[in-house]
């Protein structure tokens, strides 16, 4: 937002624009708007997205362009506007802002609504760990229900696109998803595998809402969305069946320690305070620890911030020692920002031993940095992996493409069954991580390129030592890039595809893309897909990791 003399100026309303073809650049889609007879202010849309942003003068103007986009086609596809971030952040804070002070209004008065009763009810476990009253079996129907309805989805996407009809396969599907879904792999019940599972645990540090009115310094999780008007925090305990134990220990550690520290916790409302966040990681099989803070250190003493850092240090060392726990890392993020989210190019501080821990998948090592990504649930990864190498039809033969590799733990743990791995990150320290790993379980057939895979694709595949090329993708839960998508399907020596998905619903748009008819911009053979395997990574929640195999066929259109 721009002030001048003291005046707030009008911004302009964002939206964004859903299912926009692919290949319709900024001026197309421009003229494809003002035909319609929308009214906007800008437009922002690149080659190769499916999405493009628009700004309006006014709510009025968005709400005339939805009603507009609803009733017609864009270049023969049915556009959806959607809200988008607002640039005016200031305003945006006023408005939750606003939402906390009703809440907290609400919260004193002595008649509430039933629904704010019960939202007042929830406890920590509801968040982290809501179908813990469902039965096991219960929660794999809902699961397989869940994953059948995504197959489903994909099925109706794609005879919504142009040109579809014409995928054979597609008009002799028999039956609504496009694909088999063969099981959904249960977890046992053990401590580790369905229980207090979950190796990585990001814990918020700010307030809880005592009965006398007051707040107190707590360290748990979020009892909802600071933009929804919610700023409770949670203290967690052992009712949390999804955080492992080990972190709750340390998670309720910490909380004796913020609220004796000289340095005063974040307040989201004000954007001040020094604590922020705590992220426990750790190794179940090793059982190796590291502990990730975040501070904000804007206003606070040099001096002080030192001395309360050390502080800390040494309290948690003595504690954990207590109660025969031992940490082996503890690492200070410095972030003065509003988000929780820090730059790559921010690095952290070792405060005591190593910034990292290892963990052992298939009786190999791994080494994970403190800010690279590695699966959740240690055990469920192995349940993974297994349905990776059925999946993909892997042999001595194969050469497999390891996309978004991160510290290449898919690659490595295939390594073995294969003739050659190629893996492909963006993120440096994942790269090193990847590296280290591979040297320390003596994998001689496997390397790992930095950058991006729709830069480094084409190179992998010349790279390959084998005809049947297998590519797997586990990519975050925003699912695959459009270009990349576009790049998968342009490099055809690739001829199977194995998509891990640790949120299905997002699988929808790159399946789409990976499986319409050949373009301009998609001139490789498309693929179909043949199967799909869900594996209950996340127990007692709703989530749910998809495991596809697409498969490139050649001449299916007419």
């Amino acid at each position: 937002m721009s002030e001048s003399c003291g005046v707030e100026q009008e911004v302009a309303v964002e939206y964004v624009i859903l299912n926009v073809p692919t290949w319709l650049n900024k001026k197309d889609l421009t003229k494809a708007l003002v035909k319609a007879g929308v009214k906007f202010e800008s437009v922002k849309k690149l080659h190769g997205w499916n999405y493009s942003f628009i700004s309006f003068r006014s709510e009025q103007d968005a709400s005339e362009a939805k009603v507009l986009l609803e009733s017609q086609k864009i270049k023969g596809f049915q556009c959806v506007l959607e809200q988008g971030r607002n640039v005016n952040k200031k305003r945006k804070h006023k408005e939750c802002l606003q939402r906390v002070d009703d809440r907290m209004k609400q919260v004193k008065c002595s008649s509430t609504s039933e629904e704010l009763e019960r939202d007042l009810k929830k406890t920590v476990a509801d968040v982290v760990a809501p179908w813990r009253h469902y039965s096991y079996a219960e929660q794999i129907r809902r699961k397989r229900d869940a994953i059948l309805a995504v197959l489903s989805r994909i099925t109706s996407s794609l005879k919504s696109q142009s040109g579809c009809s014409s995928l054979s396969w597609l008009k002799n599907l028999p039956s609504k998803p496009c694909c088999i879904l063969e099981n959904v792999v249960e977890m046992p019940e053990i401590e580790g595998a369905r229980l207090f599972y979950r190796n990585k645990n990001e814990f918020t540090i700010g307030f809880s809402y005592r009965e006398d009115g007051t707040w107190i310094e707590t360290v748990g999780f979020s009892l909802g969305l600071f933009r929804e008007g919610e700023i409770r925090v949670d203290s967690v305990n052992e009712d949390c069946v999804t955080t492992s134990k080990r972190a709750i220990a340390i998670a309720n550690i910490l909380e004796g320690f913020v609220r004796s520290s000289h340095l005063p916790v974040y307040d989201k409302r004000t954007h001040k305070g020094f604590w922020r966040q705590a992220t426990v990681r750790e190794g179940f099989r090793t059982k190796e620890v590291v502990v990730f803070l975040q501070v904000q250190t804007e206003g606070f003493e040099r001096d002080l911030v030192d001395k309360e850092t050390r502080r800390m240090v040494e309290v948690l060392l003595s504690s954990t020692r207590d109660i025969g726990l031992i940490i082996h890392g503890i690492v200070l993020q410095e972030h003065n920002g509003i988000s929780n989210f820090i730059p790559t190019d921010n690095s952290p501080t070792t405060l005591f031993g190593q910034s990292y821990f290892h963990e052992q998948l298939m009786d190999l090592t791994f080494r994970i940095g403190v800010l690279s990504f590695f699966q959740t649930n240690t055990f469920a990864a192995e349940r993974l992996l297994e349905v990776v190498l059925e999946l993909g039809e892997l042999t001595s033969r194969s050469t497999v493409l390891d996309l978004c590799c991160g510290t290449g733990t898919i690659g490595i743990c295939l390594a073995s069954k294969v003739a050659q791995v190629i893996g492909i990150e963006l993120v440096e320290e994942a790269v090193n991580d990847a590296k280290a790993n591979i040297e320390r379980n003596n994998i001689l057939n496997m390397t790992v390129m930095a950058g991006k895979v729709e830069d480094k694709l084409k190179t992998a595949v010349e790279l390959s030592r084998c005809h049947d090329i297998v590519a797997i993708a586990d990519p975050p839960r925003a699912g695959l890039h459009p270009s990349v998508i576009k790049t998968l399907r342009n490099v055809t020596k690739i001829k199977r595809l194995v998509y891990i998905s640790c949120n299905p619903n997002n699988l929808v748009g790159n399946a789409v893309g990976l499986c319409r008819p050949k373009s301009n911009a998609f001139r490789g053979e498309p693929f179909k897909p043949i199967k799909a395997v869900g594996v209950d990574m996340f127990p007692y929640t709703e989530h749910v990791e998809l495991v596809m195999l697409f498969q490139r066929i050649q001449n299916d259109t007419k």
